[in-house]
């Protein structure tokens, strides 16, 4: 699995090489790990940023963190989303919060997923919303 970037360039110059992130690598041995199958539909949300860094929020199971896509690192390890894996296959809602001229911090909002029963049948899904200030010193 991969990030896609299909860019069309004006000037005819080639678009951005492909991004790899390694939440969404999965190899045989991965194969074996029911946790894992969590990861091969990340929720994935494009964050804006005045640093001009290329942040991404990633949850991948109940693991949330930021990462800055264009050299692939973790920027931040934020805590675990309660109530088990919201991805795949009863994958969760999220979004920024509206923002203003004056909000320079997004808060983003998880509601719903899986609940960790994404390998029987009829999984149940959670009807529980998370909220995550990813750049205040407590998240």
């Amino acid at each position: 699995m991969f990030l896609l970037q299909d860019s069309v360039l004006a000037d005819g110059s080639a678009p951005p090489a492909q991004v790899d992130l390694d939440v969404v690598k999965f190899d045989a041995a991965d194969d074996q790990n029911a946790n894992k199958s969590f990861n091969l539909y990340p929720i994935l949300q494009l964050l804006p940023n005045s640093n001009e860094q290329d942040e991404v929020f990633t949850l991948s199971g109940n693991m949330a963190e930021i990462r800055n896509y264009a050299p692939n690192e973790q920027v931040k390890a934020l805590p675990n989303i309660p109530g088990g894996p919201r991805c795949f296959p009863s994958s969760a809602a999220a979004t920024l919060l509206h923002m203003t001229p004056n909000t320079t911090h997004p808060t983003i909002l998880v509601c719903g997923g899986g609940g960790g029963s994404g390998d029987i049948p009829d999984p149940q899904t959670l009807d529980t919303c998370y909220s995550i200030k990813h750049y205040d010193d407590n998240a």
